[in-house]
């Protein structure tokens, strides 16, 4: 059995070789698409199993979420403790098909870590599909809502995939300024040493004291949100909000109500029906009438169910492609002629994740075969 800290898993993550780097974003995509085609088969033979996750509240107001799946050759279980103003705690669970306890993981770095990588294999269709395009060779800016671990590494992952000289900028929003101040001093410090072209900024704003929904929305010269996204390219929100971090029209250009260009939008951190961290004209942006957009998402089955953005516009199962399907069909037919040509209406990219317990215990199995292979972590013998 082997047994991996979050110091551990840390060291790991924040020091991956390009090598093992491409092994966890495979073993993760590989298992997207098995996780696709199974629901897709007429007459499948069931090889992963991933019962709803269930939860309970104590009369302290901790809540527990465990949220069990096998995919035949492993098991795993993921426990996640969440108590009023403190960090999720929790660990991860790995045996092998036949009982034996492989692993114990905690789960901190991991959850992050693996959404963050969902998000990129997302975003590697879509790059991969623009890859003539004219817009491909200009560099991007990418705008991330948050200032947690899940925006911490969505910022490390985007420059590693995407590729530093690929981006210009890289703008993190926040609505509270001590968690900004606290990831400029620490996280954007020491990657501005790593990647000194590019240019990475910080910017405070609270969606819940907009004014988006009232329709007194500042022009893209006097408000620094609009602005901001106006010029993005890559977007990721990664909070848990219940309002809209910005408005449909921030994305579009004032004169003609257009977009001025297609983005990519991942949205990760809302995960309840009550949630929605964009507004449902940005959602159902992608079906307009003549788009060439599409909503990408983990699980069909799963969104429906926990995304509220989606059951806020009243999305159905037909408007939605999982993102293990797009991998299965390879480059040709990925995701359609994104960003050749004029931009369509509606023709933004968005991917929407809850999160599976297949996701954590694909990664963390890799995870242990890196640990194991770099000497980290720890080995118990006689459990």
């Amino acid at each position: 059995m082997y047994l991996l800290t979050n110091t551990h898993i840390t060291a790991i993550l924040h020091n991956l070789s390009t090598i093992h780097l491409n092994h966890l974003h495979d073993a993760l995509a590989t298992s997207l698409a098995q996780f696709s085609a199974q629901q897709n088969s007429p007459n499948p033979t069931t090889e992963i199993h991933q019962p709803q996750r269930s939860h309970f509240v104590t009369s302290r107001g901790i809540t527990t979420l465990t949220m069990p799946v096998s995919d035949t050759s492993s098991t795993g279980v993921k426990v996640v403790t969440l108590a009023p103003g403190s960090a999720a705690q929790g660990a991860i669970t790995i045996y092998e098909a036949e009982g034996a306890l492989l692993g114990v993981l905690n789960a901190e770095q991991i959850t992050a870590f693996r959404t963050a990588l969902a998000s990129m294999i997302a975003l590697k269709l879509h790059v991969r599909d623009t890859h003539n395009s004219d817009s491909e060779k200009e560099k991007k800016s990418v705008v991330v809502f948050g200032a947690g671990k899940q925006a911490e590494w969505h910022v490390r992952l985007v420059l590693r995939v995407l590729g530093a000289e690929h981006i210009a900028r890289i703008t993190v929003v926040n609505r509270g300024r001590e968690r900004l101040s606290a990831l400029e001093r620490g996280v954007l410090n020491d990657l501005r040493g790593v990647y000194p072209s590019v240019r990475f900024e910080t910017l405070e704003h609270d969606p819940n004291a907009s004014t988006m929904g009232s329709g007194n929305i500042g022009s893209p010269d006097s408000d620094p949100l609009r602005l901001t996204l106006f010029g993005a390219d890559i977007i990721f929100c990664t909070t848990p909000s219940i309002f809209p971090l910005f408005s449909d029209a921030y994305l579009k250009d004032e004169t003609t109500g257009r977009y001025n260009k297609q983005r990519f939008i991942a949205l990760i951190g809302s995960y309840r029906p009550d949630m929605q961290e964009i507004d449902s004209d940005t959602i159902l942006g992608p079906l307009a009438k003549g788009g060439n957009g599409k909503i990408v998402v983990d699980s069909r089955e799963a969104c429906l169910v926990e995304a509220g953005e989606l059951l806020r516009a009243r999305v159905s199962a037909g408007d939605l492609v999982e993102v293990g399907e797009l991998w299965t069909q390879g480059r040709e037919n990925a995701i359609g002629n994104l960003n050749r040509g004029s931009v369509e209406e509606g023709g933004n990219v968005i991917f929407k994740c809850v999160g599976m317990a297949l996701m954590d215990m694909v990664v963390g199995k890799a995870l242990i075969e890196i640990a194991r292979e770099l000497g980290v972590g720890m080995e118990v013998t006689d459990f």
